[in-house]
């Protein structure tokens, strides 16, 4: 399988919500405007884009057209925290901060949804997370997972919602703690050319985040909307945090399996 490189949230890692548990004493659970991406498996149900769907071939997998009225909303109090909505297309507005879809920029060009925090939705614990473009490698996220934009955009086409893919996304030191229970490839070797045996492999950039500018949650001025924002955009604080290379694998499973 191929292997390719990938910038996490500002902060590195934090524990999420999806498909298992984990410990909180071996890392730090993820919550709302950390800058950390979420470890652990997560199904990745949807994709989206720039493009209108009619403009794109042989998907399989459920495509959302991104337009400026599409916003993930990231306020805790709204009834539609951790959803990715049409302004228009709900009752009310009840929200004060979200993220507008349509960037000035190549991040969501297309992109990913990872279902964090989203069976049950709890308010605080994250949400907007995407898999989605990077202009660089200098880019790092809020919590989000960037690539190159090729690499994304045959990511979008591989995908298989009847096979129903799993994002998994861990450092290390917990992929190799929860492989085998998990039903996980072994840990992942890596030869020469860059390869391994197995699905496909996001591997972190070596160091942990890099330092450069955070290039996502863009927040756009609307009538009745302001910022909340994410942090401190720029060089990372990881001061105490652990800087062991993170793996994110994709995988596709039966609905029967793990």
């Amino acid at each position: 399988g191929t292997v390719t490189p990938i910038t996490l949230g500002r902060n590195g890692l934090g524990l999420g919500s999806g498909l298992h548990e984990i410990d909180p004493a071996d890392m730090p659970v993820k919550q709302e405007g950390d800058g950390k991406s979420p470890a652990g498996a997560f199904r990745l149900s949807s994709a989206f884009g720039y493009a209108a769907v009619e403009q794109l071939d042989n998907l399989e997998i459920p495509y959302t057209h991104v337009t400026e009225l599409l916003e993930c909303v990231d306020d805790v109090k709204s009834g539609y925290y951790n959803q990715v909505v049409l302004r228009d297309g709900v009752d009310e507005v009840d929200w004060e901060s979200s993220e507008q879809m349509l960037m000035d920029g190549i991040w969501y060009e297309k992109g990913i949804v990872v279902d964090h925090n989203s069976d049950p939705v709890i308010p605080g614990a994250g949400s907007c997370i995407f898999l989605h473009n990077w202009s660089g490698p200098e880019d790092t996220t809020a919590g989000c997972t960037a690539m190159a934009p090729p690499a994304l955009t045959e990511m979008v086409y591989w995908l298989d919602s009847d096979a129903d893919p799993v994002l998994v996304q861990l450092t290390e030191s917990l992929y190799e703690e929860f492989h085998t229970v998990w039903g996980l490839p072994g840990p992942i070797s890596i030869d020469k050319r860059g390869l391994h045996q197995g699905p496909p492999v996001l591997r972190s950039l070596p160091g942990g985040p890099p330092s450069g500018a955070d290039r996502t949650r863009q927040h756009r001025s609307r009538p009745g909307t302001k910022r909340r924002g994410d942090g401190p955009r720029g060089r990372s604080d990881l001061q105490g945090l652990r800087r062991e290379p993170a793996h994110a694998g994709l995988r596709l499973r039966s609905r029967s399996g793990w």
